[in-house]
Parts: C-alpha cells; sequence; structure tokens
C-alpha cells in the first residue's frame, strides 16, 4: 500500500460525509489513519459503518485539545502511519471526489520520474450545505512552490492542507513547523518537502475544502491574534532563512506583510529583530521607506503661515518632574509659552511612579487638554530653539495621529524620516521632554513602574504612533 490517508478528527458535523468520500473512491489502494485528537463526540459508531469498505486505523489521544498546538496533534497523528511511501493530511470535514485517489496513481509514475515529493489536486470550497462557495481551482502539470505561493498570498491562487499528498520521507526530514493553530504550517509543508522546486498538480479530479464556522478557516474572526502571530513566526523564518528561494520583489513583499502584521502585534524589541532581517535583505533606505509607506501611506503638506500668526498666544501645560528645582529652572524662566506645574520626586530621576503620573493624566482629562509635556530636570534647550517650530511639530503629530512625539532621546534603536524633522521611532530608553496626546492619556492610567524601567522605554512600548523631533529641541 503506497498511500496514507490521515485524518486528526475533532468535529464529528460532517465526518460521515468525509468517510462516505473516502468509500466512494474507485481506486481502494489506501489506508485510512485516523486520530482522535480528544473530541467530546465519540467517533466509532461512525467509522464501524465503513470499516467493510475502507482499511481503518483508529487511535484516541487523550492529549488536551488545544487549537494553538494543532501541528503536534497533526505529527501525532502522522506518526500513525506504518510503511506507506505518500501520505495526505485530510481534514475531517473536506471531501474527496470519487477518482482522486485512482488519478494519483494514474499520475505515480510520472510523478516518480519528474523526482516530485508533492502533488497538489484542483481544489473548490464549499460551505457547510455542500454549495459552492468558490470557483474551482486549477493549475498547470508542474507548478514551482514558491511561484504558488506568491500567487496565493496575491489572492491568485489557494492553498490549504487537505488537498495535497506529500512523499513520508519528506515528512522525516522536515516535519510539520510549530505556528500556532498550525496556521501556515502548510505552505512550509509544500515549500520544505518540495525543496523549493516543483510539484505536480492534478486537475483531473478535485478536493472539496469546507469552510464553516466550525473549523479555524471559516472562522475568519476568530484566533486573530493566534493567526497573526503564526504569520509573523511564517515569514521571518522565510526572510532569515530561505532569501535565496525568491527573488527580491517577492522578498520585499514577504517584509511588508511581515511588518504590517508585526505592528499590529507590536512590540519593540521583536520589531526591531524584523527590522534588522529586512535591512539584511532590502538595506536600510528601502526598510525605511517601507515602513514609512506602511505607516503613513499618505504624507501631508501643512501650510505654517498660519502657526507663526498662532504661535504668540498658545501655551501648553507641561509637568516638569524635578529633584532639585535650581537645575533646570533657568531653561523655562523666558519661555512663556510653557505652563508648569513642578513636580518633586523623591527617587531616581526618570522613574515616575504611579501616583504621580495619574495625577497628571487626571488633571489633563480635567482640562481637556489637547496635548501635554513632561520633562525632566535636565533637559536643556537647543541654540536653535524657536517656539513657532515647537507648535509646528505638534501640530504634524497630530496630524498624523501620534500618540507620543519625543523631543530628544537617547539609546533610539531605530527611526526613519517622515518628513522634515520628524521621524517615526521604534523605542527610545531615555527622553527629558515629551509631548503626550490626548488619545494616549487613558493608556497611561495606573501604568505600572515596579520594574524600575524609565517613562520613555514604558511608553514606547504601549504604542507605534510614536514620533521623534530631530534635530532634538
Amino acid at each position: 500500500m503506497s498511500l496514507a490517508i490521515v485524518i486528526p478528527y475533532y468535529n464529528i458535523d460532517f465526518f460521515d460525509k468525509t468517510l462516505f468520500s473516502l468509500a466512494c473512491q474507485t481506486d481502494k489502494r489506501f489506508k485510512v489513519y485516523i486520530g482522535n485528537n480528544n473530541s467530546p463526540n465519540n467517533p466509532i459508531k461512525l467509522i464501524d459503518n465503513y470499516r467493510n469498505q475502507l482499511d481503518i486505523v483508529y487511535k484516541e489521544f487523550k492529549n488536551e485539545r488545544n487549537p494553538i498546538t494543532l501541528s503536534e496533534q497533526f505529527m501525532q497523528c502522522v506518526s500513525l502511519i506504518s510503511d506507506e511511501e505518500w501520505f495526505m493530511i485530510l481534514g475531517d470535514d473536506d471531501l474527496l471526489e470519487q477518482n482522486v485517489i485512482a488519478d494519483f496513481y494514474r499520475y505515480l509514475p510520472q510523478i516518480e520520474e519528474n523526482r516530485i515529493n508533492v502533488v497538489k489536486y484542483s481544489t473548490a470550497v464549499i460551505n457547510k450545505n455542500d454549495d459552492l462557495s468558490s470557483k474551482i481551482y486549477k493549475y498547470n502539470t508542474i507548478e514551482n512552490s514558491t511561484d504558488l505561493y506568491v500567487k496565493k498570498i496575491n489572492k491568485r491562487a489557494r492553498s490549504s492542507l487537505s488537498e495535497h499528498i506529500f512523499r513520508t520521507s519528506q515528512y522525516h526530514q522536515y516535519r510539520i513547523s510549530a505556528y500556532p493553530l498550525a496556521w501556515h504550517s502548510d505552505d512550509m509543508m509544500v515549500l520544505k518537502y518540495s525543496n523549493f522546486g516543483n510539484i505536480f498538480c492534478i486537475s483531473d479530479s478535485i478536493v472539496l475544502i469546507r469552510s464553516s464556522n466550525m473549523n479555524i478557516t471559516g472562522r475568519v474572526y476568530s484566533y486573530m491574534n493566534e493567526k497573526s502571530e503564526a504569520s509573523i513566526y511564517f515569514f521571518s523564518e522565510l526572510l532569515s532563512r530561505y532569501t535565496n528561494k525568491f527573488d527580491y520583489n517577492d522578498l520585499k513583499n514577504f517584509f511588508q506583510i511581515l511588518i504590517t502584521m508585526s505592528l499590529d502585534r507590536y512590540n519593540p524589541s521583536g520589531f526591531l529583530e524584523h527590522i534588522r532581517i529586512g535591512v539584511n535583505i532590502l538595506g536600510e533606505k528601502e526598510v525605511d521607506e517601507e515602513i514609512i509607506g506602511i505607516k503613513y501611506p499618505q504624507l501631508i503638506n501643512i501650510e505654517t503661515d498660519r502657526l507663526e500668526k498662532s504661535s504668540y498666544d498658545f501655551y501648553i501645560n507641561t509637568f516638569c518632574l524635578y529633584k532639585n528645582k535650581e537645575n533646570v529652572l533657568r531653561e523655562f524662566s523666558d519661555k512663556k509659552e510653557f505652563n508648569i506645574e513642578w513636580i518633586e520626586l523623591g527617587h531616581q530621576l526618570y522613574c515616575i511612579d504611579k501616583e504621580h503620573l495619574n495625577s497628571i493624566v487626571n488633571k489633563s482629562l480635567m482640562e481637556e487638554d489637547d496635548f501635554i509635556i513632561v520633562c525632566f530636570e535636565n533637559h536643556r534647550f537647543g541654540a536653535n530653539y524657536i517656539r513657532t517650530n515647537l507648535l509646528k511639530y505638534i501640530y504634524w503629530a497630530n496630524i498624523y495621529k501620534a500618540d507620543i512625539l519625543f523631543g530628544n532621546g537617547d539609546e533610539i534603536d531605530f527611526m526613519c524620516k517622515l518628513q522634515e524633522e520628524l521621524y517615526w521611532v521604534n523605542s527610545v530608553r531615555r527622553s527629558n521632554f515629551i509631548i503626550l496626546f490626548r488619545n494616549f492619556f487613558r493608556r497611561l492610567w495606573n501604568l505600572d513602574f515596579s520594574d524600575n524601567i524609565d517613562l520613555s522605554e514604558k511608553i514606547s512600548t504601549l504604542s507605534t504612533n510614536k514620533l521623534i523631533i530631530h534635530p532634538f529641541i
């Protein structure tokens, strides 16, 4: 027997139809391996109905059902295979047209002649009523796996796990990538098992892929965080390990997807790692342009004439934190644009405590400030400081929906130019002049500073909408 059909079973709703589609195969040269992933619905009665028609191995696994570790459960089921040279992982709700297996054996000599490790069938998507909800996707007999994947992300092809047959020896070499929800695991299987080369496509018969609220693919808005996390792992792996398998434009496209996903699941240290991956492939200039293009797809032309006229009567509520007020009084003595409230700190200068920050937030909300400034006693204005420029930067940052505008900073890990003296910034270790905008105020409430992290570094983790002025104020 050359072919194993592995079914990781959990949902019973369409399972009878799946087994029936196997029983209807015109060629029965396959063995069915069913692994029960701790389902609440025992399928044994259904399975017993088909034992006279199908060669079935059934095993119950007692592992806790966790969709996040689906790839491990898939491997657990694949481990049931005995000596079959080829295997298919079939969803417990998907269907095979009656000649799927017959066509595999009909084309097997060509598959072997071309040293193919992955076979792909034409597919169509069906709903819970078995009605077609997509066109039939057909392919050339020989397709390159990398080309097909690029077509998939550009919506010119589709792919899922069930329509593939894999050479078992490739599984033993590469296993199944452990992405959350096994999201993209099938993509990486096709790429790795084919050695990023050719796959054989069969269009004579079709695999019907079910999309319903009973499976992860059909539940579009479920597990969004896990799907994003899996995408980040997947594209990071492609960009860090397999750059020689794709052309420049494909890699650029992957980087755009990675950055978009990373911004949605933002973590400054992780984002910095993705930036470094991009720089190694695309170069600094291209990475800067890609990030700005994603964050700010439309740059804004701002008239500054009226800003100059209005700058004479504006002031900003400014909270100055100090241990020694004399160190900073002179800096603000001639600058009427700052309405200062002095806050004495009894501990490390940059580590504002929760009580002080809550007080600042509460007062700013009560006074309906659009923005405020938090500065520290060691701030020194540059020789070229002009109040009109400060208003301009704040106005620009507000138009770009910034949460934070740093007036300066130390240990900046990455920044890229938005326009003129305004830059997007990933993380600032320490800044002594910080403009905070109204939409961000409530996120500062009850912020925990028990880890003694500086204010700048702490708030850098809370938002992607961060800008910095350079040259510094």
